[in-house]
């Protein structure tokens, strides 16, 4: 549609009285200077719609569009032209900002305006032609609503912080026209507060709909504080420059009990609307009643395929879960999440039984710790050694740390514990007294650590000695051996910081001695006897031997012996003799 309407000043009657001016009034154009003529179409759009508006060269003939949005909607104006965009024959600028001229490097929707409720833009798009340019520029101005919530100018709420409109800390989005339209005159602001009763979360957002208009584009013209009522600025300042993505999400604060107060604010330079939405996103702060997790106890062999999950009570509670501290290895993990899950696996130091792994903690305090659950290892068979009226119980090594052991006896039908071993003294011999003379014992050994026990081990069978102590008739030397040992050097080394030589040791010789023993009468319910180191089977009246050690000529030789079920096993009470040495 072409629309050739006279503006507020008919285009003849301009041009006769501009004519009167120059012939009766030369003076005045002199001193001041001719104003030049002008042509305006004016455009007014009530609904969504299309309109052409055709602009037909004529020399210093100034012609614009203004533009008016009759409805209570607010309207997205976009100007389509087929004006080349660098050129040297048609100027053109849309909200006083160039599109196509000489000089001018088009801006991406550099021609769209944004207009609010009845809002009327005297110089929307204006054209300027050379001699040289075509007698004709088409330009096709669209309308179409936008989907925002926007007031009009003119509503006093919110212009200053007494009058700031309250708005419910459960937050809602507030879309309101913000911002100038002329050439930047002064700042705009709109005001909004809200109130926390007790203590609340904020997680507030700022999006702008359109592009800011300022003198130049890519400045930044729009700005969001927020305060409390002492004016203190409780976030930094942040400018919400538009990029197609939220500009202003500061993240999540906790506020205590008050009134806080919200200003936007549009500077001076900005030339059309500041079109945004705000959203206050707050609620009443909601605490955790406690922490519920996927596993209470893990066992080891779970370990790696599992993960552990916790979450909050209430999950959308703002206590959330922010550390997780791993007992066994020491670390700790930083989080800010309502749920965690947690996989990585302690390397070390893990001990047999339960034991404290995972402890979950929130901000204000509440905890939950998962426990790891170690089985108790079990002991091969342990290592006993029979005497007459006791005996001599190895355990073995423990696998892990903290692992102890109980030493049983089966007695009485049942197993009794006679004994308890720290699992350092583990690998020793321990004795257990108080057993009787050729009496068989069964013995087994079972873990326990931390509140669990093991697997027993197998059973052991021994059979206690003679309590007999054999009664000697005689001993004899019978053969004796020269041992000569050569000299030797033994080499320096080093040893609590110091350096110790080495040593020269002189030759010497040693006499080994057989000796035959011989008892009164045989030890009844025996399988042998040890003389010395030397264990020699059989229930008899005399033992012949050599001893493991000798004696000097004329010494005493000390002979020592006992008797024994078998050669490991069941030995007797020990008896010392001694002898001259020959």
């Amino acid at each position: 549609m072409r629309n050739w309407k006279s503006g507020r000043i008919c285009n003849y009657l301009m041009k006769g009285l501009l004519l009167c001016a120059l012939v009766v009034g030369g003076w005045f154009t002199a001193g001041i200077g001719a104003k030049a003529e002008s042509l305006t179409h004016s455009v007014e759009f009530k609904s969504e719609e299309s309109q052409i508006v055709q602009f037909k060269r004529a020399d210093g003939l100034e012609q614009h569009i203004e533009v008016t949005n009759n409805t209570q909607r607010p309207m997205k104006v976009t100007f389509s032209h087929n004006v080349p965009i660098r050129n040297y024959h048609t100027e053109l600028r849309i909200g006083g900002h160039e599109v196509a001229s000489r000089m001018a490097t088009a801006v991406k929707d550099a021609n769209v305006l944004y207009l609010y409720p009845c809002q009327w833009v005297e110089k929307a798009c204006e054209v300027k032609f050379t001699t040289s340019a075509p007698a004709y520029t088409d330009i096709t101005i669209s309308a179409e609503y936008i989907d925002q919530k926007i007031g009009f100018k003119e509503d006093e709420i919110g212009l200053t912080k007494d009058t700031a409109y309250e708005i419910p800390l459960s937050g809602h989005p507030y879309s309101l026209y913000e911002g100038l339209t002329g050439t930047g005159t002064g700042t705009d602001e709109r005001w909004y507060k809200f109130n926390v009763a007790d203590r609340a979360v904020i997680d507030p957002s700022f999006h702008l709909v359109n592009k800011e208009r300022a003198t130049y584009f890519g400045q930044n013209r729009t700005f969001i504080r927020v305060y409390d009522s002492n004016d203190n600025q409780i976030y930094s300042e942040a400018s919400a420059k538009y990029y197609g993505k939220g500009a202003w999400e500061p993240g999540a604060k906790v506020l205590t009990r008050g009134t806080y107060y919200v200003c936007i604010s549009t500077s001076n330079g900005a030339y059309y609307p500041a079109i945004f939405d705000f959203n206050l996103n707050g609620h009443d702060y909601i605490s955790a009643e406690k922490i519920k997790c996927s596993h209470k106890e893990v066992k080891k062999s779970q370990l790696g395929n599992i993960k552990i999950v916790a979450e909050t009570v209430p999950a959308n509670s703002d206590d959330k879960i922010v550390e997780v501290y791993d007992h066994i290895s020491g670390k700790s993990w930083k989080h800010n999440s309502n749920k965690v899950t947690h996989s990585e696996v302690p390397v070390y130091n893990i001990k047999a039984g339960r034991q404290s792994w995972l402890t979950f903690k929130t901000k204000n305090g509440k905890t939950y710790t998962t426990n790891l659950y170690v089985p108790a290892e079990k002991f091969k068979k342990p290592k006993v050694i029979a005497y007459h009226n006791y005996a001599k119980v190895t355990v073995g090594s423990a696998k892990m740390m903290g692992t102890n052991a109980r030493i049983q006896i089966y007695k009485g039908g049942k197993w009794t514990t006679v004994k308890t071993v720290n699992y350092m003294y583990c690998p020793d011999a321990m004795k257990i007294k108080n057993l009787k003379p050729l009496t068989t014992y069964k013995f087994r050994t079972q873990v326990y650590a931390n509140g669990t026990t093991g697997t027993p081990s197998d059973v052991v069978t021994v059979k206690t000695g003679s309590a007999v102590k054999p009664a000697v008739k005689s001993i004899k030397i019978v053969q004796k051996k020269k041992i000569k040992v050569n000299g030797w050097t033994s080499p320096g080394h080093w040893s609590g910081g110091y350096w110790y030589p080495p040593i020269y040791h002189k030759p010497y010789t040693w006499t080994k001695y057989k000796v035959k023993v011989t008892l009164k009468k045989k030890v009844p319910k025996i399988g042998g006897m040890w003389i010395g180191d030397t264990w020699t089977k059989g229930n008899k009246t005399s033992y012949t031997v050599w001893l493991p050690k000798g004696a000097q000529t004329g010494k005493k030789l000390n002979v020592y012996m006992n008797t024994g079920l078998s050669k490991s096993n069941g030995q007797g009470p020990q008896i010392k003799k001694v002898i001259k040495a020959k």
